[in-house]
């Protein structure tokens, strides 16, 4: 499922609407969410878009919009 951008991402962790999957390292993004405990308390700043590597730089702390 996308998630539109400014999304509390807590709602998300909730509802299980993150997977963790091993990918090779080669296709893996630089700066890439490893971990849901990444997501805690924080925002998107743009859409996330189903079955798509989270990046790090994509993530704010709530609060700080």
């Amino acid at each position: 499922m996308d998630i539109p951008a400014r999304t509390d991402l807590n709602d998300s962790i909730k509802d299980d609407q993150f997977e963790i999957i091993q990918i090779p390292t080669n296709r893996a993004h630089e700066g890439a969410v490893i971990s849901v405990d990444q997501l805690r308390d924080r925002y998107n700043s743009v859409p996330i878009l189903a079955g798509r590597q989270i990046r790090v730089g994509w993530i704010r702390r709530s609060g700080h919009r």
